[in-house]
């Protein structure tokens, strides 16, 4: 439990707590934390636990505002009616009035109803009724506008749980008023003596004989009595017997009230207060029975409009028998249903009917604030924002107001966000975020700045209009950075002029797409695309003036489809796209050697493929940061979403969070949704996973998950033949246990080394208008140095370009044997995590040393088996079939060497 000092409250008012609860109702749950955590919104005395009760805070604070609502209320009725100069007879009768109903309904409603309704009930009644005493004929308008008041905060209360009213919720409600129509017809036939034969006339046209309103008055207390029992009983859960005491009580005040109120002399103070007594009980207990037995029947929303209803129309009726020179009208009924039906909507035409009047004092703050160069913003914090919960309208200028708080104020900004993150100005936030993200962007002065502008913010939007506008952006950007970080100035020029034509493509798009925001990011665009342009034609100037070779060769980064060096494959494409395209639907394991080119091949795999397939590339390295399946599978399902509408312009449903719901039936349920879209467009969806054993490590974390999930994508491929898998890896499915069971019957693709002709295209023509030329053998000895291997073709002819730019130009644009072998010398060192990786990871130290030994045999140098055996008979076996397994080393006629010179080089030159 929570507790603070009593003190604490003092500054807490009625009319705090009133506003807290019709505006703003975070604060009377924060009053109530302060208090104690345990206590709920709603709660009345007699459903609080002991050891509540005893909470002197609690005490203090409900003793004190009952107190200053009694005070408040008395007080304002004598200052309006002086001031109105009001006959003095005529304002002692109304301050009697209001004082015994300010005495009465508060403890009453707090007792057996909730702290709130007796606030908001007790202070309206008691300030009506005594206002407009003296015009009898309108006194069922405040109680109308009570109960409808209260039954609003009822209302807002229930609906947090329950959005929709049902049937079961109108049964409740007709069957709590049809309960009150028969409990308001017998009480009136006690009231006016009726059943018993005896008529009490006007109230207070005459004293009724003591013997007749003794009769009358204990046979409503009985009737109280009995009812009210029921009504504790049910709302408190405990037995009848340890309720009866606090009915009895309840009956005696009302039996007695009523008893002095028939036999006194009119407008004396024994009258008035007996009147405002009575007929407060009389209040209460038509509230409160009619919400309990609707909430009983139909639930809190039921309740809450059953009892605003009931109390608010029934005063029209009663006040026949309890209010003096009361004239019944048939207009009454309509007049106070339009009012209880104002209270109970009052926070639906509330935010709008004031909008208007708080934008202007909203405005005014903004000016104050604008003005002013005080950090953190003055006057922000009495924005409308922050006390008017129920305004469901976006605020006009509060984008404005949270763009001037993070420029001043970043660290309030994020206590905004948090605020106003789930709330309806969660637009006016997203609007800001908008525009600081824009003029982020806009502020890119150079590359750098452009290449770092990912990082700026978070580029993750729910909105797929706002992600899509976004998203280019991110990507560009990281265009950018993957440009300035290639080894070689043809390579970064490269970058950039993909990036240039992509801006250029994208600003078409902003200027004839209708979203909004589209016209604020053509801008950034136009700044960003300057910055480029300028920076290529500063690049070409300078290879211009040094006659430099532009180096096309990239080493040790996948080759995208924009990439000319992609070379060959062409049967390896061709076998993709008939599986694919097949009547079967096994899974594809496309399987090759580390630095082989398999990433590439996906890369540029859209080339070959119709363009009813929709690709879709996942690093399974990347994924492997996921640690929990649910995270993994709401990224890929959303990559799968970004690419079909970026590749087709499709737009598969979104996939929400639901913490009840499973994870494999929200899962099956997008994929059911998202084949009828795929089937109604001709699409197939290519799911790509490269790397795919770097997720051992989930699948280890989910062992009691995994085998349901496996089996889910098993029939997906089996059963759906819209989404098809490929899975990408340097290791055969003996090696990957955890995969065997799925990838059983997948068909392999093997990727291997370049065909000879493709390397040597490789060599001397990567690109259009390659200036470097070559002796014949000079190209032939990178063909045996590398035997089509496509990591070293690359290297080695990289290093080869940076070699001949260090030449002077008469020798620049020849290659000789010479200078091949510097280059091949070159990449034994720059190329060395690469023969790292081969010698470790991918065998063990007895492999190692078989290979070491075949590497000292020299360049053409090969053993036999019965020979390498005698050498190295420790699980000889073994150690071979993994040799050949990596593809180090071949059988010709029963003799072993090395398939690649380069390789066998790194072995003998044994830097490690």
């Amino acid at each position: 439990m929570k507790q603070t000092a009593v003190s604490r409250f003092f500054a807490t008012t009625p009319l705090h707590i009133g506003f807290w609860l019709l505006v703003k109702p975070s604060a009377w749950r924060k009053a109530l934390d302060q208090i104690d955590l345990t206590l709920p919104t709603e709660f009345s005395y007699l459903t609080l636990t002991p050891e509540q009760r005893r909470n002197p805070v609690l005490i203090q604070f409900l003793f004190n505002n009952y107190l200053l609502l009694v005070m408040f209320n008395v007080a304002a009725v004598a200052i309006f009616l002086s001031l109105a100069k009001i006959a003095q007879p005529i304002l002692i009768q109304s301050l009697w009035l209001t004082l015994a109903y300010s005495l009465i309904i508060p403890p009453v409603m707090s007792l057996k109803s909730s702290v709130s309704s007796a606030y908001l009930l007790g202070g309206t009644i008691a300030l009506g009724i005594g206002l407009l005493a003296r015009h009898t004929n309108y006194i069922y308008i405040p109680i109308a506008l009570a109960g409808g008041l209260t039954g609003n905060v009822l209302l807002n209360q229930a609906r947090r749980t329950a959005r929709w009213f049902n049937s079961r919720e109108l049964a409740g409600m007709l069957t709590g008023i049809l309960a009150a129509v028969l409990f308001i017809f017998i009480g009136i036939s006690i009231i006016s003596g009726q059943i018993f034969g005896v008529y009490t006339g006007v109230p207070g046209a005459m004293p009724l004989p003591a013997r007749f309103a003794w009769i009358i008055t204990t046979s409503a207390g009985i009737l109280y009595l009995v009812i009210e029992s029921l009504v504790l009983k049910s709302h408190t859960n405990k037995r009848l017997i340890n309720v009866l005491p606090i009915a009895a009580l309840e009956g005696l005040v009302i039996s007695v009230s009523y008893y002095l109120f028939f036999i006194s002399i009119e407008n004396t103070p024994v009258f008035l207060i007996s009147a405002g007594f009575s007929g407060g009980m009389l209040m209460c207990f038509l509230f409160t029975a009619t919400w309990q037995l609707a909430n009983q029947v139909g639930g809190a929303q039921a309740g809450a409009m059953a009892a605003s209803l009931v109390l608010g129309i029934s005063w029209v009726y009663l006040s026949n028998d309890l209010v003096m020179r009361y004239t019944f009208e048939q207009i009454n009924i309509v007049r106070a249903l339009l009012v209880t039906l104002a209270g109970l909507t009052f926070s639906v035409w509330r935010p709008i009917v004031s909008l208007p009047f708080i934008a202007i004092w909203n405005n005014l703050l903004y000016t104050l604030d604008s003005r002013s160069n005080v950090s953190p913003l003055k006057y922000f914090k009495l924005h409308a924002a922050f006390f008017e919960e129920g305004q469901s309208l976006v605020w006009p200028g509060l984008a404005d107001y949270l763009i001037l708080q993070a420029e001043r104020d970043p660290e309030g900004f994020e206590k905004s966000k948090l605020k106003f993150s789930d709330s309806p100005q969660r637009r006016a936030l997203q609007a800001a975020e908008i525009e600081l993200l824009a003029r982020k962007l806009e502020s890119c002065a150079d590359l750098a700045s452009i290449s770092g502008a990912s990082r700026l913010a978070q580029w993750n939007f729910s909105d797929s209009q706002i992600s899509t506008l976004l998203s280019p952006f991110a990507r560009m950007s990281h265009d950018v950075e993957s440009a300035l970080n290639q080894s070689s100035v043809y390579q970064t020029r490269l970058g950039l002029g993909r990036v240039r034509d992509d801006l250029n493509l994208f600003q078409r798009e902003l200027i004839l797409s209708p979203q909004a925001n589209s016209s604020r990011f053509t801008r950034v665009t136009a700044a960003w695309d300057r910055i480029i342009e300028n920076k290529i034609e500063r690049l070409t100037r300078e290879a211009n003036y040094h006659h430099e070779i532009a180096n096309p060769y990239i080493c040790g980064m996948p080759l995208n489809d924009q990439q000319e060096v992609f070379v060959g494959r062409t049967d390896i494409m061709a076998r993709l796209e008939s599986l694919l395209l097949g009547p079967n639907r096994p899974p594809l394991h496309l399987y090759g050697q580390r630095r082989m080119g398999k990433t590439s091949l996906l890369l540029n795999l859209d080339h070959y493929l119709p363009s009813t397939i929709i690709s879709v590339f996942l690093d399974g390295q990347g994924l492997a940061g996921y640690s929990q399946l649910m995270d993994l599978f709401y990224y890929v399902i959303n990559e799968i979403r970004s690419e079909a509408y970026r590749q087709r312009g499709l737009r598969l449903p979104a996939i929400i969070r639901q913490e009840n719901k499973s994870l494999f039936a929200q899962i099956s349920r997008w994929i059911d949704h998202s084949e009828k879209i795929l089937v109604e467009h001709d699409a197939i969806v290519l799911l790509m996973m490269d790397e795919f054993e770097a997720l051992e490590p989930i699948l280890q974390n989910n062992k009691s998950q995994i085998q349901e999930y496996l089996g889910l994508a098993r029939f997906v491929i089996q059963h759906r033949p819209h989404f098809k898998l490929l899975f990408v890896g340097s290791h055969t499915l003996d090696e990957i246990n955890a995969w065997s069971t799925f990838l059983f019957n997948a068909q392999v693709v093997k990727i291997g080394r370049l065909a000879p002709s493709e390397t040597m295209r490789l060599i001397e023509n990567p690109v259009k208008n390659f200036q470097l030329t070559y002796v014949p053998a000079a190209s032939q000895h990178i063909l045996y140095l590398t035997r089509g291997h496509p990591h070293l073709v690359q290297s080695i002819c990289y290093e080869l370009v940076m070699l001949k730019n260090e030449q002077t130009s008469s020798q620049r644009f020849l290659a000789t044997m010479a200078d091949v072998e510097e280059a091949a010398n070159r990449t034994l060192t720059s190329s060395s995590f690469f023969f790292v990786d081969v010698r470790g990871p991918q065998i063990n130290p007895q492999t190692a040393a078989m290979l070491d030994h075949l590497s000292s045999l020299g360049p053409e140098g090969s053993i036999s088996r019965d020979e390498w055996a005698r050498c190295f008979p420790e699980n000889f076996e073994a150690n071979l079939a993994l040799a050949l397994k990596r593809d180090l080393v071949e059988d010709e006629n029963g003799f072993y060497h090395f398939q690649v010179e380069m390789i066998r080089r790194w072995f003998a030159y044994r830097p490690f």
